[in-house]
């Protein structure tokens, strides 16, 4: 039972990340350009790319609705904003 709610669950959470950019898109009526589309970084080791995830995200401007699988702190945020 337990085991069952916790798949039903899990569906629920990745549905609603992979829906996200769709959501985006038909609400804001944008367009994805994904002939133009890049990566940006590039990691082998899995901590060292968690945490280029985290700070790609708190830096720019972005439809991300996480803050990425690495929890950074915010002690760090100015490093990111040097325009404030």
């Amino acid at each position: 039972m337990i085991a069952d709610l916790l798949q039903i669950l899990a569906a629920l959470v990745f549905s609603a990340l992979v829906n996200i950019p769709r959501d985006h898109v038909c609400n804001e009526n944008h367009v994805i350009d994904w002939e133009n589309a890049k990566v940006v970084d590039r990691e082998c080791d899995k901590a060292g790319r968690l945490i280029r995830e985290a700070i790609w995200i708190r830096k720019t401007d972005n439809m991300n609705s996480d803050k990425g699988s690495y929890q950074l702190s915010h002690i760090w945020d100015k490093l990111f904003h040097t325009d404030d």
